[in-house]
């Protein structure tokens, strides 16, 4: 049994660094991160439900198939993203509306981010365009807020380590962080599935 186990895991630990080593190499051009990130999670499903180790093929045909729409998604909430917290840091708010409409910004950057957590997720598993994806991601990470706030702080938490442990970063935490999403998706997915019926009845 714990011969098996240990199995188990080092197998998962390998397909972990295979996806890790394919996200940051498809990724190194940073446009094409919302399609490395959305292939890196296809495929990590794909390991998930039908346990086979056809890790290449699987994440060059999904980078191919949602290279487009994960592209316009990333480019659209990184320039949103980056007009919010270059407005925050270099912005000097005088006068009342100002300091409010500079207060706003504070939950806009969040919210960026944990839709962010959840869109190329759902971009990996259904047919979807840019602004379907961005409100299904907005509704799962805002009815699972406990849940996206967990999953934020060890993603967190795990790039932090990856600063005193570069090895981390380069052979195995993006990889991990990617499987741990799409874990998070399934559960997500059904706690709302589960209210929807609840409210049907």
């Amino acid at each position: 049994m714990d011969h098996i186990n240990f199995r188990r895991i080092t197998r998962w630990i390998y397909r972990a660094m295979m996806l890790n080593a394919l996200f940051l190499i498809f990724g190194l051009l940073i446009i094409t991160l919302g399609a490395s990130s959305t292939a890196t999670l296809a495929t990590a499903h794909h390991l998930r439900q039908e346990d086979s180790d056809d890790i290449f093929s699987y994440f060059f045909s999904s980078f191919k198939a949602h290279f487009v729409v994960s592209t316009q998604v990333w480019l659209g909430m990184m320039c949103f993203g980056g007009a919010v917290v270059y407005n925050l840091v270099h912005f000097q708010p005088n006068g009342l509306v100002a300091s409010i409409v500079w207060l706003i910004q504070w939950p806009l950057i969040f919210q960026v981010f944990i839709v962010i957590l959840f869109v190329f997720s759902v971009l990996s598993r259904f047919e979807v365009n840019a602004m379907g994806a961005i409100k299904s991601a907005w509704i799962l990470a805002n009815r699972n807020l406990l849940l996206t706030i967990g999953m934020m702080g060890l993603t967190i938490i795990g790039l932090e380590l990856g600063r005193y442990i570069p090895a981390l970063n380069i052979f195995l935490l993006a990889g991990l962080l990617h499987i741990l999403q799409d874990i998070v998706l399934d559960y997500a997915v059904k706690r709302i599935r589960i209210d929807q019926k609840r409210e049907a009845h």
